[in-house]
């Protein structure tokens, strides 16, 4: 087990299914923007609170208050840097905070490629590219027999000074073959 000191913060509210989405919504900005690494947003299907009154999924039940959990782990600093905004947000409900022993954190990896692949391992060598004074037939030419969206446009010493793409290399080509 990771000694961590941290804590965990749940926040538990009931909203119409119309608010579920704004609410929970603002309580996850609220958590990025405050640099949470991350929050666990779940819609109950029933449950009951202080009142007693029984909420759940069933038709008849039209106001269709159901239970929002939002579960997240932080540092301690950082739980109780957020709880005043988080508090603001919470018109009716409970929001409890907890010590945590944090036993296994993980992350999946972010992105199309392996953590060990560099720049190097995945960049093109071959580039394509135009210069200022290049055609807009050679352009979508090149780009349709390369399957590429757009093209760095370089300079005669190869330095880059923009870029052509689809679009307007298309919309150019129309221009001129009505005369434009």
């Amino acid at each position: 087990m990771q000694n961590w000191p941290g804590r965990s913060g749940s926040i538990l509210t009931r909203a119409t299914s119309i608010m579920v989405q704004s609410l929970a919504t603002r309580i996850r900005a609220t958590l990025c923007r405050h640099n949470c690494p991350g929050a666990t947003v779940l819609c109950g299907v029933g449950g009951y609170g202080a009142h007693n009154v029984v909420h759940g999924a069933i038709p008849v039940d039209i106001p269709n208050r159901l239970p929002l959990v939002i579960t997240f782990v932080d540092r301690t600093d950082r739980v109780a840097q957020v709880l005043p905004e988080l508090g603001a947000l919470i018109n009716e409900g409970l929001i409890t905070v907890m010590p945590v022993d944090v036993f296994k954190q993980s992350a999946r990896a972010i992105g199309p490629f392996p953590a060990h692949l560099t720049v190097g391992d995945v960049m093109t060598r071959d580039v394509a590219r135009v210069y200022p004074h290049t055609s807009a037939h050679e352009i979508v030419t090149l780009l349709i027999d390369r399957a590429l969206r757009a093209l760095p446009v370089v300079d005669d010493t190869a330095r880059l000074v923009g870029r052509a793409a689809v679009l307007a290399a298309l919309s150019h080509m129309d221009d001129v073959d009505k005369g434009g």
